[in-house]
């Protein structure tokens, strides 16, 4: 089960606390634009959602000396403390940053920052906002994003096996972020287990 996390719940319950602002997160070197903080891996997907009309940035950033179990390509599986984060912006304005967060084995914690009118910081939104920084961009709610994610292998979709783009999939295994025997595919097939036997 994941978790849609208040902050003010997961800090009474003495569990580790989800950054209010996106510069205290780790995702960058400092503040909230580049460069990134070390270790963090920028890909690119093969079928985009359109998100209106926004740009974005996908990053991922694994526990150091870990990877990826690909076994089942369609429900890859990450390593415990993997933060996958999603940079939007609206004609060249950072408008968000969505944030996944592995807590433990079953618990994936999911935020989106919005900027302030500055740009100085991102404030976390659990309840979402509309028309963020004067643009049509909307951001969702913490529940929202889950009710999307829960479909995903692991809570995670955009990274797997069909939809991470080959030259970051091939730059992936040579990094050893995934096995040497991953494999990219082009589409996944699904048999029911009666099929089987």
């Amino acid at each position: 089960m994941t978790d849609v996390l208040d902050l003010e719940d997961a800090r009474d319950a003495g569990e580790p606390e989800l950054p209010e602002t996106l510069s205290l997160a780790g995702l960058f070197a400092s503040g909230v634009s580049g460069p990134y903080a070390p270790g963090v891996r920028t890909y690119d997907v093969r079928f985009p959602l359109w998100t209106d009309d926004a740009e974005k940035a996908r990053h991922i950033l694994l526990p150091a000396g870990q990877s990826i179990d690909v076994r089942r390509p369609d429900a890859w599986v990450f390593p415990i403390g993997t933060r996958i984060f999603k940079e939007f912006g609206v004609d060249g304005v950072p408008v968000e940053t969505r944030l996944l967060w592995k807590r433990s084995e079953d618990d994936w914690v999911y935020v989106s920052y919005v900027y302030r009118a500055d740009g100085s910081d991102a404030d976390a939104a659990p309840e979402g906002a509309t028309n963020v920084r004067g643009t049509e961009h909307d951001v969702p709610s913490q529940a929202q994003c889950q009710n999307c994610h829960q479909g995903g292998g692991d809570f995670v979709l955009g990274v797997g096996a069909v939809q991470l783009e080959r030259a970051v999939f091939a730059e992936w295994v040579a990094d050893d972020v995934l096995p040497a025997d991953a494999e990219p595919a082009d589409c996944l097939l699904y048999t029911s287990d009666a099929a089987d036997e």
